[in-house]
């Protein structure tokens, strides 16, 4: 394996030598907590010329290498670096790697693994490379920088330990500005553009990271969007005064806390988006669009909206709390998890489907259609009131009132469903009421 120590008139010509095909390794800076046992950090690969390559020699450092190096850091630690696992590019063609650490196993602040492609076999360099799975916990704040060569120089071992990366067969580059590890508090960043925007722009209040990751509380409440178009984090989320934060197809948001929408704020999923919270909380907001939320929804009062006809935003668990649900747009809104929320529910367009084992609602109003059931698993649903333009029960399932308010509305009930009407008397006599397909009941 080569070993080159890097002098400056080397630097530059490492720095322009991916134009003539030499992979260029990177990493990213890093903001992370002092608190967090495991993250994983991807190490790049990139050429424009789509080199080939039979092997690689990485080596990692953190810091000054701690005591093992002459050092003073403890931490941030590694516990594994992995260049032929899963979407590495070395999964489809190697012979195998173990990390080596200066003395024992890991943890340690430097490490080095290799590997070669199968005889006759290589691969494009071009994708992620490795990945470095970094322990920050008991950190000091401050900044780390992570080295690719000459690592563990100051090891005394015999001979001398000094690791490097390159490739097998070619000369690998690497960026002219050093990479940190940052260990940063949590904190608060607003967007602060007075304009829309991408959420991997440079224009939040917070300059550590640049853009909101997992170290963050994220707000958002000035008249503006913010898009999500790739995989991103946040610590929470607070939308508000008329932003919104639209999750496209290909976005995706993580969020260690909850994701609070207020009055006049707007959270907005796409099909095929992915978002991942510890639970989403309408306090007077609105949640829009045609994915599928994941998240327990608590209720204190919020809009549900799909716009266009043919949408269908899927709320797969659990909707709660002590407000009201406001439905709105033509598409469809289907709650497949109990609904217990306390408040009133106003279906001011298109269709509200109950698909839950069992929900409770209270006063159940508007133009728009109420669905229990999806004719395939029974659904039962209970309510003190009910006045909507369609009601339709599927197939097994059950609709329970305490009171029906008048008017010239239908309830489709596909055989051998029924609808039972009760009505608690003074007395507490119950009286049962039949309903079969196509009838009008009121």
């Amino acid at each position: 394996m080569k070993r080159r120590i890097l002098n400056y008139g080397l630097w530059f010509i490492l720095t322009v030598s991916p134009a003539l095909g030499s992979p260029l390794i990177s990493i990213q800076d890093q903001y992370m907590l002092n608190t967090d046992a495991q993250r994983l950090i991807p190490i790049l690969v990139s050429s424009s010329t789509h080199e080939l390559v039979e092997g690689v020699n990485l080596a990692v450092q953190i810091g000054d290498g701690g005591s093992v190096n002459g050092g003073t850091n403890t931490a941030p630690q590694i516990t594994n670096l992995d260049i032929i696992g899963s979407g590495t590019i070395f999964n489809a063609s190697n012979t195998g790697s173990t990390p080596s650490y200066p003395s024992g196993n890991a943890p340690y602040l430097l490490v080095e693994a290799d590997t070669t492609t199968v005889i006759g076999t290589s691969v494009e360099a071009n994708g992620v490379l490795a990945y470095l799975t970094v322990n920050s916990t008991g950190a000091a704040l401050g900044s780390y920088q992570i080295s690719l060569q000459n690592v563990g120089e100051h090891v005394q071992n015999t001979p001398p330990l000094v690791w490097t990366t390159d490739f097998v067969d070619v000369s690998a580059s690497f960026p002219p500005s050093a990479v940190y590890i940052h260990i940063v508090s949590l904190h608060e960043t607003k967007w602060n553009a007075g304009a829309n925007g991408a959420w991997t722009d440079s224009t939040w209040t917070s300059s550590a990271p640049p853009y909101p990751n997992y170290t963050c509380q994220a707000i958002v409440d000035t008249s503006y969007t913010v898009s999500v178009a790739s995989a991103q984090e946040a610590d929470s989320l607070a939308i508000s005064g008329g932003g919104k934060v639209a999750i496209g197809s290909s976005g995706g948001l993580t969020v260690t806390n909850n994701v609070t929408v207020s009055t006049g704020g707007t959270l907005a999923v796409a099909s095929g988006a992915a978002l991942s919270a510890a639970g989403i909380q309408l306090d007077g907001g609105t949640l829009s669009g045609t994915g599928t939320i994941t998240p327990a929804v608590s209720l204190n009062g919020g809009t549900l909206n799909t716009p266009n006809l043919s949408d269908n935003m899927v709320l797969s668990a659990a909707v709660t709390g002590t407000g009201g649900l406001t439905k709105t747009g033509s598409g469809t809104v289907t709650l497949s998890g109990n609904a217990t929320y306390a408040g009133d529910t106003a279906i001011a367009a298109g269709r509200l489907q109950l698909n839950g084992l069992s929900s409770t609602l209270h006063s159940v109003t508007g133009a728009g259609t109420l669905g229990v059931g999806n004719g395939i698993t029974s659904s039962t649903v209970t309510a003190d009131s009910i006045q909507v333009d369609t009601l339709s029960i599927g197939a097994g399932s059950t609709f329970a009132i305490n009171a029906v308010s008048g008017g010239d509305s239908l309830a489709s009930v596909p055989e051998p469903s029924t609808i039972v009407l009760l009505i608690a008397a003074a007395l507490g006599i119950l009286s049962y009421l039949g309903v079969k397909r196509g009838q009008n009941y009121f």
